[in-house]
């Protein structure tokens, strides 16, 4: 993705710029100690989205690619969220949660294999119809010999 990356950077540099100004203003340790993990945090996020990506830095309309599929909503990655923060609050607030959001993120988990495969699936398919659409000749026309551009 082009540019994807850029959002990251601006939010690192606010980090940076209020970590540092909170250092010099109080001089706590355990809020500098916070910052600069969240600066670390994002910036390794940053290093491992441009070594994934290198088109993440780059300016400009991002080049042709062929057909994808693209996940409109996905109620499997929202189970897993809600799974995952249920089990985090748990951490806090009491052992139910701990167990009742580990059972949903487990859930949540198995949905997105599913959907994942089912992806998977759908992009071989719509693959193996487009190098069939290619090697396939175009139908001359019905009655009257007019071509229809139908493919067979």
């Amino acid at each position: 993705m082009t540019g994807a990356v850029r959002p990251l950077l601006i939010w690192l540099a606010i980090l940076t710029t209020t970590g540092t100004l909170n250092a010099i203003w109080t001089g706590d340790l355990i809020q500098t100690a916070t910052f600069a993990a969240a600066v670390l945090a994002v910036g390794t996020l940053v290093l491992f989205q441009v070594l994934a990506n290198p088109d993440a830095l780059r300016r400009g309309a991002p080049g042709a690619r062929g057909a994808e599929t693209i996940v409109r909503a996905s109620a499997a990655a929202a189970l897993a969220a809600i799974g995952l923060s249920t089990l985090v609050v748990g951490v806090v607030f009491g052992h139910f949660l701990i167990d009742f959001g580990a059972a949903v993120l487990i859930v949540g988990l198995t949905r997105l294999v599913l959907e994942r495969r089912a992806q998977h699936a759908a992009e071989r398919a719509a693959a193996q119809r487009r190098a069939g659409a290619e090697a396939s000749p175009r139908v001359a026309g019905r009655a009257g010999g007019a071509p229809t551009g139908e493919v067979p």
